[in-house]
């Protein structure tokens, strides 16, 4: 049975520039860091995360598509600002159009979070569960919170979505394998405190997630014709590229000056940004990997 990833849609806050965000102008070093990693804007939007994951279901679906969907995975960890979270997901099952959907909430993986989303709707699908499920990745950013620990990055918000069906599209994504790995005792350090080892405990992780994505797909990194990866400096996606065993002239960075890092939503934006400006060709197969504080995941998928 075949897994296949189709419409994607993502929704993003208003541009600003990096160099405006109190926690980052002051010391220059920093925004020196980051603008010579390749990063401009970040995205900062007024509207709660479930909006913005309502906003993005809704240029995903078409009115067909909403009534073939029997799922809805719906990935974020942005619970502050309200004290009725609990009723995010009816908000935004009721704004999506889709009342009566079953949805099941995932997280806790950071920005690693559209992999468990992917990994669940993938199980839900295999098991006959669903045939046609929304997966949605939603996040906001606390002000005064957006520089990344290191700083590898810049947080903006935004959600993503797509659909996943076990119905082949005209176009879309195959999925061809999912794997993980995790390292919990890193709760214990911060980038901050610890650079070098939070450096070569990432790079540890995507070599776990890596190695076992091509056991157990049987690819290796030269069957793959571009990277995807979380929105972080050009020397952060070097140790992705380097560590998965890919050139890294297959990192597609597109979107990193003008989107900044939306969480979870980073591989999706890319996918659908690729597709718009016809960078994929019918049988080129994509390794995403996604990352989040101390998980990781690498996903390998075919164009279709």
């Amino acid at each position: 049975m075949g897994i296949f990833l189709t419409q994607i849609g993502f929704t993003v806050g208003e541009a600003g520039p990096i160099a405006s965000l109190p926690e980052i102008a002051q010391p220059t070093e920093v925004l020196d860091r980051l603008t010579r990693g390749g990063l401009a804007n970040f995205r900062q939007s007024d509207l709660p995360a479930w909006q913005l994951a309502a906003d993005s279901a809704l240029l995903t679906l078409d009115s067909s598509a909403t009534a073939a969907v029997d799922l809805v995975v719906y990935a974020t960890d942005s619970f502050w600002g309200s004290d009725e979270h609990e009723l995010d997901a009816a908000r935004f099952l009721q704004a999506a159009g889709l009342e009566r959907t079953p949805l099941i909430g995932v997280g806790l993986a950071g920005c690693a979070n559209f992999a468990v989303a992917m990994r669940t709707a993938e199980a839900c699908l295999r098991g006959g569960d669903a045939t046609t499920a929304l997966i949605a990745t939603t996040d906001v950013c606390p002000p005064g919170q957006r520089l990344l620990g290191g700083g590898i990055g810049v947080l903006s918000d935004g959600s993503a979505t797509c659909v996943a069906t076990t119905r082949r599209p005209e176009q879309g994504l195959q999925l061809l394998g999912i794997t993980m790995a995790v390292e919990a005792g890193l709760h214990a350090l911060t980038p901050d405190s610890d650079p070098m080892a939070m450096a070569m405990a990432t790079a540890r992780g995507v070599h776990r997630a890596a190695t076992a994505l091509y056991e157990k797909t049987g690819l290796r990194p030269e069957d793959f014709s571009y990277l995807v990866t979380n929105n972080y400096i050009e020397s952060s996606l070097e140790v992705f590229a380097n560590t998965a065993g890919l050139p890294f002239d297959r990192t597609y960075r597109g979107t990193v000056a003008g989107y900044g890092h939306c969480f979870a939503a980073d591989a999706l934006i890319n996918f659908a940004t690729m597709a718009s400006e016809r960078i994929l060709e019918p049988g080129d197969r994509v390794l995403a990997i996604v990352a989040g504080y101390n998980s990781w995941a690498c996903m390998a998928f075919s164009i279709i």
